[in-house]
């Protein structure tokens, strides 16, 4: 086989390729046979239109090449040449015949290269990961909330802090509407603000209609738009939390005997807890500052493109009535969020190749069949869907973004450090 890179400019490229006849002669023999099976009305077995064998021998293979042959050497060319697509390629030119080397041209962009970063432009500040008793005791009010039983309020009462209650809503962003029947809430601090501070107060049967600006915790792919509310209250019950006695205990782990076993328990589900949390702020951190680590460089022509007419469509339908100024306002603001997160995930993934950092396939079906029980899903079966596939691919990013992560906070803070023992207040 072979192949010519040149290149057209920043980081476009164009791949030429040539696939020896002896390589290639067994695809274009399977495909010719394949076509010689099919049995056409009118005619004999084996018997077509002049001219018919080859004409459709033509349109196979090019399905062929264009969906298996190309992808699968263009997937072995990059991999050879150390390059990193960062477009899909473009099939240029196709050239191929029974009796000759198949022929093709490609077109592409690429990452930028990038060396790799100084970590120590990035500051750290070092998470507190120790237990306070008050943090323990939050926990065990956890526990208990987690047990704990539901009865009807009395007619006429109020929706309250910590009462439970079945709504029914029409949820509308711009002009999608969501519907929702009979949904759980519990209104305690997990719950968004925003939608709490509307319920509390309601009694049963009760509607409201009200709105509010969405914000990064509520629905980050919205953020900035607004959202409407039609909301009715159908069940309000309070809740009654279980007595610190063995039923609970057991409820709660089958080995917590006592209150001192439960509250070792609790300590542990709180450094745990903090453990993530810090994690989670660590790579937050990082994925914030690492893009500062380089000056500017060039992103690829073709997704910048494509992603500014998704975000004018999606800044339209979101804002029926908006000005062409603030149109380009808040499509600049976008962009300038987008190309931050390209280059991020550029040095990522660049970092994560010159380094070899490759989640394990045990880490990788540990995540998956820990989410699959999540949902109720057996992950053996999950597997096998299409779906299941997809989800399998996207949690190999995530953990292989979350390598590169914690490496960099490795270099940064070194080695993690054992947890902190309870802090006494």
């Amino acid at each position: 086989m072979t192949k010519k890179l040149e290149e057209l400019g920043k980081l476009k490229r164009s791949l030429e390729v040539e696939i020896p006849l002896e390589d290639i002669k067994q695809t274009y023999n399977q495909v010719f046979r394949h076509i010689k099976s099919h049995r056409m009305s009118g005619f004999r077995p084996g018997k077509f239109p002049k001219g018919w064998l080859d004409k459709r021998f033509k349109q196979a293979m090019a399905h062929e090449a264009t969906e298996r042959v190309i992808p699968n050497r263009f997937n072995e060319i990059v991999a050879e040449m150390e390059l990193l697509p960062a477009t899909q390629a473009v099939i240029e030119e196709l050239d191929f015949d029974k009796n000759k080397p198949l022929k093709f041209k490609l077109t592409f962009e690429v990452q930028p290269e990038l060396e790799l970063p100084d970590y120590q432009k990035i500051n750290l500040e070092k998470q507190n990961e120790a237990a306070t008793a008050e943090e323990i005791d939050d926990m065990i009010d956890r526990f208990r909330k987690n047990q704990a039983a539901f009865h009807k309020k009395a007619e006429g009462s109020a929706a309250a802090e910590g009462d439970q209650v079945v709504v029914d809503f029409d949820r509308t962003i711009g002009e999608d509407t969501v519907e929702e029947r009979k949904q759980k809430i519990y209104l305690d601090a997990n719950m968004l603000a925003d939608i709490k501070s509307n319920i509390i107060g309601m009694t049963v049967g009760e509607t409201k209609d009200f709105s509010f600006t969405i914000t990064e915790e509520y629905l980050p792919e919205h953020v900035g738009a607004t959202v409407h509310f039609h909301l009715t209250l159908q069940e309000l019950d309070e809740s009654v939390l279980p007595e610190l006695n063995e039923d609970f205990f057991a409820a709660v782990n089958p080995d917590i005997k006592t209150e001192e076993d439960l509250r070792e328990f609790a300590k542990t589900n709180v450094l745990d807890q903090k453990k993530w949390t810090s994690r989670m702020a660590y790579h937050q951190s990082v994925r914030d500052q690492i893009a500062d680590c380089y000056d500017e460089f060039d992103l690829p022509e073709t997704l910048l493109e494509e992603q500014e007419k998704q975000t004018e469509a999606d800044i339209k339908k979101e804002q029926e009535n908006i000005t062409e100024e603030e149109l380009e306002k808040q499509k600049a603001e976008r962009m300038q969020s987008f190309k931050k997160g390209l280059r991020v995930d550029y040095i990522l993934q660049q970092i994560s190749a010159k380094k070899s950092l490759i989640p394990s396939q045990e880490l990788i079906f540990k995540r998956f069949t820990s989410m699959a029980n999540l949902y109720g899903q057996d992950p053996g079966e999950l597997m096998k869907s299409q779906y299941g596939g997809m989800f399998y691919q996207q949690i190999v990013r995530q953990l292989s973004e979350e390598t590169v992560l914690d490496y960099i906070v490795d270099q940064i803070l070194g080695e993690p450090e054992e947890p902190a023992a309870v802090v006494a207040e």
